[in-house]
């Protein structure tokens, strides 16, 4: 089904891994995801299957994205930090944000990796998750932006969770404001100021541009008497829809048991985020079907505590 405005309340029971809890045990193999397509537990580009909506995404328009020089003129883009793309939380390599409008939305990042001088090259390009085009530092849309730097001083995230945020193996999200800053005789750029981040340590890696939807997760203090008990909200970031299922799945993630655990925690603290599909169960339970959400990749909140 596709998402949407949905009811809480009490209704049917699921599989054997999808009730209102999650199968802290179970994992598939994680496979590569194409930026285009997933499996059961994800939308294709088309539609949305078993349930999850297709929100579209255009193709990435080449690698150019959302540099200014300083006479107007657009310029591929990059960055003054170092390797890993990370500045220090109270560091920034640009003058102060020169206005760019930028509401606070929630960005899929990849490293640059073009071989040119920062900090028009080694940056990140970005995509405003869930959406068709991303507003750029320009001004203009495109299926990604290039941003020279994050700023992470308003996340308050320390040197090593900036580190483990960008050297993720699975990906990361951030929620984040898009802002113009001067970079000397480079020019203008963009520059994410970052005020939160989520990561993947498993599973396959998901970089923009992406017609993957994704949804942030957490258990509501709905109580039933019977199932199933549609008690966890799934709403697709970056925008206003949103529904109600009755189970969580994290079995086709691929992530070792310990961090299915990490991420059945953030889904009862309301901090979890993911991509995948939802699909009707096939067993009922005493009050009818459930609804379950199968994740193909998820994500929890920084910072947290090592192994």
């Amino acid at each position: 089904m596709a998402l949407g405005s949905g009811a809480a309340g009490c209704g049917g029971g699921g599989t054997g891994d999808t009730d209102a809890g999650v199968d802290a045990s179970s994992s598939g193999d994680a496979g590569r995801q194409d930026a285009s397509a997933t499996d059961v537990g994800a939308a294709d580009t088309g539609g949305a299957d078993g349930g999850a909506s297709d929100l579209g995404q255009g193709d990435a328009g080449g690698e150019d994205g959302g540099a200014l020089t300083d006479g107007g003129a657009q310029a591929d883009g990059g960055s003054g930090t170092d390797a890993g793309g990370v500045t220090d939380a109270g560091t920034d390599a640009g003058d102060p944000d020169l206005g760019m409008p930028g509401e606070v939305t929630t960005y899929l990042l990849r490293f640059d990796e073009r071989d040119c001088l920062p900090p028009t090259c080694g940056g990140f390009f970005v995509q405003a998750v869930n959406q068709e085009m991303t507003l750029c530092a320009d001004g203009l849309l495109s299926a990604q932006c290039y941003v020279a730097e994050l700023d992470w001083a308003p996340s308050g995230l320390r040197m090593v969770d900036q580190t483990r945020a960008v050297s993720a193996s699975g990906g990361f999200l951030v929620d984040a404001r898009m802002e113009r800053r001067r970079f000397g005789n480079a020019g203008v750029l963009g520059v994410l100021a970052v005020e939160g981040a989520w990561i993947a340590e498993w599973g396959a890696r998901i970089e923009p541009p992406s017609l993957l939807p994704f949804h942030a997760l957490a258990r509501t203090p709905l109580l039933c008497l019977i199932d199933p008990c549609f008690n966890i909200r799934v709403d697709t970031l970056n925008t206003a829809d949103g529904e109600n299922v009755s189970g969580l799945s994290l079995s086709m993630v691929g992530a070792q048991a310990a961090d299915v655990l990490r991420g059945q925690a953030a889904l009862e603290a309301g901090t979890l985020r993911a991509t995948g599909a939802i699909t009707t169960d096939t067993v009922p339970g005493p009050g009818g079907l459930g609804e379950t959400y199968h994740a193909t990749q998820f994500y929890v909140p920084l910072p947290f505590t090592s192994r």
